[in-house]
């Protein structure tokens, strides 16, 4: 990040210019007068997705780990086994608050997380039922009622949809199986 980089079309017209910027390795412990956040690495909704816990206080800041207890779209680059398994840990740790940027729960946020992870895992089992029956993505979400967002799509450059969402649980079924990635549509 200390040297200039390429970003999305969408991410320069929403956020502006990336600059250049020096960053450290995030230490085991973020420690303040006050507090303790132990930063976690739960990849899925990108590569380096971290998380910061506060267990005295019973937080989470989980950045976009959580934007709500269902999705609807993913980016393309999105990997729901990741993101899955990301959760799981998360399950595991001890908090009430959840914060994040898109829906903040102060209360009973640890349920949101629990919901989510439920939400996710019931959408992989029902594509990869319809994917092992041989249908391709398109398929799998006429059956499913899977709307595509087609306003979402043209201002995103097609990086973020519906689509992604369904080619994420199957591209990562056809991994573990040992396939070529998602081609039929």
């Amino acid at each position: 990040m200390k040297t200039s980089f390429k970003i999305l079309p969408y991410w320069h017209l929403f956020w502006g210019k990336s600059d250049s910027v020096e960053v450290l390795p995030l230490p085991e412990i973020i420690e303040t007068e006050n507090y303790h956040l132990k930063p976690i690495h739960t990849p899925g909704h990108s590569k380096d997705h971290t998380v910061f816990w506060e267990a005295e206080q019973g937080w989470l800041f989980s950045g976009d780990i959580y934007l709500g207890d269902r999705v609807k779209y993913f980016r393309a680059d999105e990997r729901i086994d990741d993101e899955i398994q990301s959760l799981k840990i998360v399950r595991e740790l001890d908090f009430d608050s959840v914060f994040c940027g898109h829906h903040p729960k102060e209360k009973n946020g640890k349920r949101g997380i629990i919901r989510k992870l439920d939400f996710l895992e019931n959408l992989y089992g029902k594509v990869e039922e319809l994917h092992k029956q041989g249908l391709g993505i398109r398929q799998i979400m006429r059956k499913m009622k899977i709307r595509e967002s087609y306003f979402t799509m043209l201002i995103c450059f097609g990086n973020i949809s519906a689509r992604n969402m369904v080619k994420s649980i199957v591209d990562s079924l056809n991994e573990e199986s040992g396939s070529s990635p998602s081609v039929k549509q």
